[in-house]
């Protein structure tokens, strides 16, 4: 089975619909809505997968994570089982899980760059803070409690 962002795919939804209420309520162009439901779903998306990386980062990750889900692929992948009563985190750091969804953060970060390609013909200011808000995402580190 592949790793879908589906599964965790509840800031990609709400961002992406906010996303495509405002380009329909402004009267934006047919290709302007489409590259703005693209932006929200897929900064939602970097959204939910940066967090899960956090929650690996401070030992909180949980079963049903992306980064669990995709250690055990990559695991199974690898013709290895998954030992019972094993932790969370152990199948995670055994299985490369934190890292797949570091790089699937990345991919949706480039996506939802991509998607403000079709707006070149307007307000760079608009677009840049966009892009500032994906930039944000990718550098986006954990917080470490002394």
């Amino acid at each position: 089975a592949v790793v879908s962002t589906q599964s965790t795919g509840r800031h990609g939804t709400l961002l992406s619909s906010c996303c495509l209420s405002s380009g329909l309520l402004s009267g934006a162009h047919p290709d302007h809505i489409t590259a703005l439901e693209s932006f929200g779903s897929n900064v939602g998306l970097a959204i939910q997968l940066k967090r899960e990386v956090f929650a690996v980062h401070s030992g909180r990750a949980e079963v049903t994570s992306y980064p669990y889900i995709a250690a055990v692929e990559n695991l199974n992948r690898m013709g290895r089982e998954v030992k019972l009563g094993a932790s969370p985190d152990q199948v995670i750091n055994l299985g490369g899980g934190k890292e797949r969804t570091i790089e699937s953060c990345e991919q949706h970060c480039n996506r939802a760059l991509d998607a403000l390609n079709v707006f070149q013909s307007v307000d760079d200011v608009f677009v840049a803070s966009l892009g500032g808000i994906v930039r944000d995402i990718k550098s986006a580190k954990p917080i470490v409690s002394v």
